[in-house]
């Protein structure tokens, strides 16, 4: 039986584009922007 939920074109855009915005990642690393930012409250 397979499995429609990751076979239809939405599902495949969604990963496409995943895989996209990592592409130029390297595996563990950090890039600017990818961690918590400081908030001063009043």
């Amino acid at each position: 039986m397979e499995n429609t939920c990751l076979n239809n074109k939405e599902m495949i855009a969604i990963i496409s584009y995943m895989k996209w915005l990592g592409e130029n990642v390297p595996v563990n690393a950090h890039v600017k922007g990818d961690g918590p930012i400081k908030v001063d409250f009043p």
